[in-house]
């Protein structure tokens, strides 16, 4: 793709809308001519093109290599074997990790709390998930273990689908509970046929009343405003009684901010009290590409507030 032919493509596609709209192109020539010289000048419609240097991001150690030290669970590594083509997996176990990735994957297992701050397209995702995946390997227990909130159903839908790739027969449940959540499971079952087997994927078998889910997902995947609901509702109860919990991650977390970002602190803290956790228990999880590595103080202080936790400048990456 040559970038500055497609700006200038960009840049005829609109003024000539704009000709159209307001139905001068055809009926006032001369108009139209002297607005299209007036527009084409610099600075008049559009600004730059701005070329932005994006350096690649360094690379740690491999899965395999971390699991060969110790540091992960061997199970890691053979996520997805049906997969041959190890190098084709959602994880491939002999991909180097972004620096970030792996000191992300250390921090949380050494329970501290996190805030990963890099650029887009650095792979925060898999900062949080694989130190999920890891604990889920290790301790298959059921029952929520892992909580992941998103601003919108776009984002939920997005990692859904990401999941479904990366989970497909290995045992993990996940699911989302968000408006779009059929009630009951023929239904659910039916409208999401693409949906692997450990997908919980009806509100009653969320709830644990059908036979072959008694449980709720061990990653449960929300937005916001639904987790308002599942505290209010006595039906939902059974999703917070397993007593496991112990990942809540918030991806954009900067879009947080304001009466959201109030509204959102203070859900965070009535979730603790209903799962009777204190403070330090839980590990506390915040990504975006917006939230400014060189200013970790003010990282800081946003995490802290809006979890109600502690964070220190280490725990920014």
């Amino acid at each position: 793709m040559n970038a500055i032919e497609v700006t200038q493509t960009l840049h005829r596609n609109y003024i000539r809308y704009l000709l159209t709209t307001f139905n001068v192109g055809r009926t006032e020539l001369e108009l139209a001519d002297a607005l299209q010289r007036e527009w084409a000048k610099p600075g008049a419609l559009f600004r730059g093109p701005f070329l932005e240097f994006n350096p690649p991001y360094a690379h740690g150690h491999s899965l395999r290599e971390l699991t060969e030290a110790g540091v992960v669970s061997e199970a890691l590594c053979r996520l997805r074997e049906d997969i041959a083509e190890a190098h084709q997996r959602p994880l491939p176990p002999d991909r180097p990790l972004y620096v970030h990735q792996e000191s992300a994957l250390r921090h949380v297992l050494a329970n501290r709390n996190l805030v990963v701050a890099s650029g887009t397209g650095s792979g925060k995702t898999e900062c949080f998930l694989i130190p999920i995946l890891h604990d889920l390997l290790t301790d298959s227990s059921p029952g929520v273990r892992a909580l992941l909130i998103y601003p919108m159903n776009a984002l939920v839908n997005d990692q859904l689908e990401r999941l479904r790739n990366l989970l497909k027969g290995t045992g993990i449940t996940f699911g989302r509970y968000t408006s779009e959540l059929e009630e009951y499971e023929s239904e659910g079952r039916r409208k999401n046929d693409k949906a692997p087997e450990n997908e919980i994927v009806s509100r009653e078998a969320m709830r644990g009343h059908i036979k072959h889910s008694s449980h709720p997902p061990q990653i449960l995947i929300t937005n916001y405003a639904m987790l308002e609901y599942l505290l209010l509702r006595p039906q939902d109860a059974p999703i917070f009684a397993s007593g496991l919990w112990r990942f809540v991650c918030l991806d954009e977390a900067h879009t947080y901010t304001g009466a959201q970002g109030i509204e959102v602190s203070l859900l965070l803290r009535r979730l603790k009290h209903r799962l009777g956790k204190q403070a330090g228990e839980l590990r506390c999880i915040a990504t975006s590409a917006t939230l400014v590595r060189d200013d970790a103080d003010a990282a800081v202080q946003f995490a802290t507030h809006l979890f109600g936790e502690a964070f220190t400048r280490d725990d920014v990456i």
